[in-house]
């Protein structure tokens, strides 16, 4: 069957109606892939404000961390015959050795063996490193006491500056474990300058003072 003019016409028109239809069709289509491959690729448009996400919680996570490793920090205070006195910044569980060390060291007039340099060490607390010149200046000094005074004096009498544990205990009412902390205080914070400083010591009191007052001497 022929087609007149006028029917080849109107399918020319249905022709190129039906390629444009299908042309925006698949220019929408890959449109639409072209989105989805985006997304899939950077992820949601709102990722960075959703609460739960990640990235927002690693600051929160830096926050605790640094406060962790703040709370492991201790300050402690060296003076005496170090090179360098002053507050100092150690680890939690530090001995009195790292102190020294974190001072520079000690000094050619030290005189260590008056201190535990393996003693643990808390926060806030103060080591004393003494010196030799001191001993000499005790030594001395209870040397020319004990010459000059009369019977009754001082002669006799413990000094509490040099004693040892075993000559503590010797005192009225001090056992083991008080004559450790004598030993201790006098360590970390050099010579008593005075009988009463006993009082400074844990577990010793008024009533403790009082018994051994009498036994004691200050060099």
């Amino acid at each position: 069957m022929k087609m007149n003019r006028d029917q080849f016409i109107l399918l020319v028109f249905a022709l190129i109606i039906l390629l444009l239809g299908a042309g925006t069709f698949l220019w929408q289509n890959i449109k639409n892939n072209h989105f989805i491959s985006s997304l899939a690729i950077t992820g949601p448009l709102n990722n960075n404000l959703d609460p739960f996400s990640p990235v927002q919680g690693t600051g929160l996570a830096e926050t605790n961390s640094l406060e962790e490793k703040e709370s492991q920090k201790i300050l402690v205070h060296v003076a005496g015959e170090v090179i360098n006195s002053g507050v100092y910044e150690l680890e939690r569980g530090a001995r009195v050795i790292d102190a020294l060390m974190a001072a520079g060291g000690a000094t050619s007039l030290a005189n260590l063996d008056l201190i535990n340099l393996a003693a643990p060490i808390s926060d806030g607390e103060k080591i004393y490193i003494p010196s030799v010149i001191e001993k000499l200046n005790q030594l001395y000094q209870g040397g020319s006491t004990a010459s000059s005074s009369s019977s009754g004096g001082a002669a006799g009498k413990i000094n509490i500056n040099t004693a040892d544990a075993t000559e503590l205990q010797k005192l009225s009412g001090i056992g083991p474990g008080k004559a450790k902390s004598i030993i201790d205080y006098r360590t970390k914070n050099g010579p008593f300058k005075s009988v009463d400083d006993l009082l400074q010591v844990s577990g010793i009191g008024e009533k403790t003072l009082e018994k051994i007052r009498d036994e004691i001497v200050v060099r």
